[in-house]
């Protein structure tokens, strides 16, 4: 989480956003506290507090959250993909096949404007985003200079490493449970599950990250209590940690003189 908040004080640099970097922290630790609003959107709580505190507007800021989510879905697929040449799962290879291509038309939908603004023509048609359709249209050249070649490289890099640590957790957590498996394995499944649920929109993930898990695992012959059990560790040390932590920092920095 720390190399994250590292990754977005270099996209606040980028965009002309100068705050301290305590601030910096607490601001990102903060957003971690909605982390299980549909597809994290609460997150974009950050723009509200950077322009409460330091003025800088939201139409300005909010794009970095965006730019957040393409590298924490980028990074774990990256790493899957790679994990996946050793070890092939069929379902893991269909969902990043698939979500590789998302991404890549979500990156071309960035650097070309016209594309850029015939999606948010569509977008205003719908009633529920109409009314942020306008805002994402001004926001046009902070997303293009957050989606530069040198800084997507620096900000993948900083998330290659927040992910490879989150590779060592989780197979710490099989060792936990005299699980036998590799890390190569343990990765591809949780990191899958994981990224399944989050591209569903729902808070979290939630359920859809469990079924999956639980199918992946069970194939292999774990018992349901024992893939309960995994299950709700991972949750703890990941979704609801984060959740704790971000409710802690909100309160020092909204409270911060």
């Amino acid at each position: 989480m720390f190399i994250k908040a590292i990754r977005q004080q270099l996209f606040f640099k980028k965009i002309d956003i100068i705050i301290p970097f305590k601030d910096n922290v607490l601001i990102y630790f903060s957003a971690l506290s909605m982390i299980l609003t549909p597809a994290g959107t609460g997150e974009l709580i950050k723009s509200i507090f950077l322009k409460q505190k330091h003025g800088y507007s939201i139409t300005r800021s909010f794009p970095i959250v965006f730019v957040e989510k393409f590298h924490d879905l980028l990074a774990p697929v990256i790493i899957v993909a790679t994990f996946l040449v050793f070890n092939r799962i069929n379902e893991a290879v269909i969902l990043n096949v698939a979500l590789l291509i998302f991404l890549l038309i979500a990156y071309i939908a960035i650097r070309i404007k016209k594309l850029f603004k015939k999606i948010i023509r569509v977008l205003s048609k719908i009633s529920r985003l109409k009314k942020f359709s306008s805002n994402i249209a001004e926001s046009y050249d902070v997303f293009y200079g957050l989606t530069s070649k040198k800084i997507i490289a620096k900000g993948l890099l900083l998330s290659l490493g927040a992910s490879s640590l989150d590779v060592i957790a989780i197979y710490l957590v099989f060792v936990a449970f005299n699980l036998n498996f590799s890390i190569i394995y343990t990765t591809i499944v949780v990191f899958s599950s994981i990224i399944f649920g989050g591209i569903t929109f729902l808070p979290g993930g939630v359920g859809i990250t469990e079924v999956s898990l639980t199918g992946l695992l069970a194939r292999n012959g774990v018992e349901l209590s024992l893939i309960a059990s995994i299950v709700i560790m991972i949750r703890l040390v990941s979704v609801w940690f984060a959740t704790a932590l971000g409710f802690i920092a909100t309160e020092m920095y909204l409270t911060k003189k």
